[in-house]
């Protein structure tokens, strides 16, 4: 079996590309975790992740919330992620998204562990600290989904 965590901001959210992302997320405007547009097909996405999880592969979201963000802050973002992560993968488990603070490991989010773990994030540094020799590996988004078949990039 094998897990795969996938990040959303810049890995498969175009969070970066929205105008003024950053002042609005300081001001506590939870508007850019819904007004962006997806850098890959979602519904192919979505029908590869009900593929894997019928082969008994698990796919699960492991996303941060606002850098330096309040916990009322937190839960505006949080919902504003899963709103559209809801609309985008509707076959994903509400149980599957992760929407932690800023800086949590993302290593130690998942309870349960499997015996290959893929991390797919835009985040060199926090894919190397997921990696171990043996069972978690991290993989960048434009490699992972070239290798299923997907178009990565801006849209």
């Amino acid at each position: 079996m094998i897990t795969y965590c996938f990040d959303v901001d810049g890995t498969f959210y175009n969070l970066y590309a929205v105008k003024n992302w950053c002042e609005k997320l300081r001001a506590n405007d939870p508007s850019p975790y819904t007004e962006g547009n997806a850098m890959v097909n979602m519904k192919t996405f979505d029908k590869w992740i009900q593929e894997e999880e019928k082969k008994g592969n698990r796919v699960h979201i492991i996303t941060w919330l606002s850098k330096g963000a309040d916990e009322a802050f937190n839960k505006k973002a949080r919902l504003a992620k899963i709103k559209w992560l809801r609309a985008n993968l509707p076959s994903l488990s509400i149980a599957a998204i992760h929407a932690v603070p800023y800086g949590t490991p993302k290593h130690k989010v998942l309870k349960e562990h499997s015996r290959s773990m893929i991390l797919i994030d835009d985040n060199e540094e926090v894919g190397a600290a997921w990696e171990t020799p043996k069972q978690r590996k991290h993989v960048l988004p434009q490699d992972f989904f070239s290798s299923i078949g997907l178009t990565w990039g801006a849209t």
